[in-house]
């Protein structure tokens, strides 16, 4: 088979986007994992049940702390 019987090739000017079609898409592709991706994972609220405060003669350490445990 001769190059004759395929016909003349394309040239960039008949091709979609003029023969920048995969630069287009690569453009589109990295602009679509922009957009939809997230960058920062979403935020979580963190709580606790709150429980009933220490008595200042009961906390660890408070009798260190005021110079009693000596």
């Amino acid at each position: 088979m001769s190059a004759d019987a395929r016909g003349p090739l394309r040239s960039a000017d008949d091709a979609l986007f003029g023969g920048y079609g995969p630069f287009v898409a690569l453009v589109a592709l990295l602009l679509a994992m922009a957009l939809l991706a997230p960058t920062i994972a979403p935020e979580r609220d963190v709580t606790t049940r709150p429980g009933p405060a220490p008595s200042a003669g009961t906390a660890p350490g408070a009798a260190l702390v005021n110079g009693a445990g000596r």
